[in-house]
């Protein structure tokens, strides 16, 4: 009975934002994987220059909209970053991500980089 209630309860909370726009917190382990394995690379290669970083303690203001997809869950996030070089030089990238949730495969993703 306890299983299923848990069961329940998540499945509910779940449901509630499918469909609806979400803030991710920074710390948020999906979009620090998502940031650092995906779309950091991604603004390095539009920027032409692999030692650009992201500082720690930054805001990406993300947020995020999940919606079910032939029974999976797809994601969209949108973030933005600052790339630094050094404190003379640094990039800003607005990034909108998409992919099946932990399918590393089906990311598609936008990045938009210019001089802060």
């Amino acid at each position: 009975m306890k299983a299923l209630f848990c069961f329940t309860f998540l499945f509910i909370v779940e449901s509630s934002t499918i469909g609806r726009k979400i803030k991710v917190p920074n710390s948020d382990h999906t979009l620090q994987e998502l940031i650092y394995r995906s779309a950091l690379p991604r603004s390095n290669e539009q920027i032409q220059d692999s030692v650009w970083w992201v500082p720690n303690g930054d805001s990406y203001q993300a947020t995020k909209v999940t919606v079910l997809n032939e029974g999976k869950q797809y994601s969209t996030y949108s973030f933005q970053m600052v790339l630094v070089k050094s404190q003379c030089d640094a990039k800003f990238c607005q990034v909108m991500l998409a992919w099946n949730e932990n399918d590393w495969s089906s990311i598609e993703m936008e990045n938009y980089c210019s001089r802060k």
